[in-house]
């Protein structure tokens, strides 16, 4: 899957598009995001207002920004691991919906639970806004 998510990562970043891409691990977070990731063992301010700014388009987080936060310019969004609970995908989701074109990537693998947590998320967003691929 890394490989998939840096792969739409870069389309989105040559596209000129403004997201945020919540990751499964710090790991992934730093290899995605270098400068750009946000977690717990880093200092955080000086990065969100460089994206308030503009000054960068994108933001890569674990479980931070989900909630309490207000991003500016927000167009899209890569929810890079499900959680066995609906609350945390909307409010990921959140982050992402005030665009006025919202995009939203979700990856996860068949047949395991992720395939589970996004059929308990999926019921909540109407089927035209779907796209599967």
């Amino acid at each position: 899957m890394q490989n998939t998510t840096e792969l739409l990562c870069k389309t989105l970043q040559d596209d000129g598009k403004r997201f945020i891409c919540f990751c499964g691990s710090i790991e992934q977070a730093e290899i995605l995001g270098k400068d750009n990731c946000i977690h717990s063992k880093k200092e955080v301010k000086s990065i969100i207002h460089k994206f308030q700014s503009k000054e960068i388009n994108s933001l890569y987080a674990i479980k931070m920004l989900a909630e309490g936060q207000n991003l500016e310019g927000i167009e899209a969004g890569i929810i890079g691991q499900l959680d066995g609970t609906e609350r945390p995908f909307v409010q990921r989701n959140g982050r992402m919906l005030r665009a006025e074109f919202p995009e939203i990537y979700v990856f996860f693998f068949k047949n395991t639970k992720d395939e589970d947590y996004l059929q308990n998320v999926i019921n909540t967003i109407p089927n035209e806004f779907l796209i599967q691929l």
